[in-house]
């Protein structure tokens, strides 16, 4: 039987729940202090400061089939920055290849070693 109290709930804040609390020191978040970087169906990224250790933390909470999950991760970003770099265009395996090619193959290492 379904629970009417939580229909009337945002599905992204019954989303909240997995990410309660911050993983460092273990302050437990209230709902006002989660940003929402974006949302897709069933699946939500939320900022989170926290307000004892100063941390941030993106939380990503999805729903499927066989239940829900949450990854947290902890970021020296700024919620601004995360939004810039959530839409930034992703890195290509191309982009990689190109990178490791040009590590490989030029002289960038003696920049290094100077």
């Amino acid at each position: 039987m379904e629970n009417n109290t939580s229909s009337n709930i945002p599905s992204w804040q019954n989303s909240l729940k997995l990410a309660a609390a911050c993983p460092l020191c273990g302050y437990k978040f209230k709902k006002i202090e989660a940003l929402v970087v974006e949302e897709h169906g069933n699946t939500h990224l939320f900022y989170f400061r926290c307000q004892k250790c100063q941390h941030a933390i993106l939380n990503l909470v999805f729903s499927h089939q066989m239940g829900i999950g949450s990854m947290s991760l902890v970021t020296d970003l700024s919620f601004e920055e995360a939004i810039k770099f959530h839409e930034a265009t992703p890195i290509s395996i191309d982009d990689v290849l190109e990178t490791h090619l040009w590590l490989e193959n030029s002289d960038h290492k003696k920049l290094f070693n100077k």
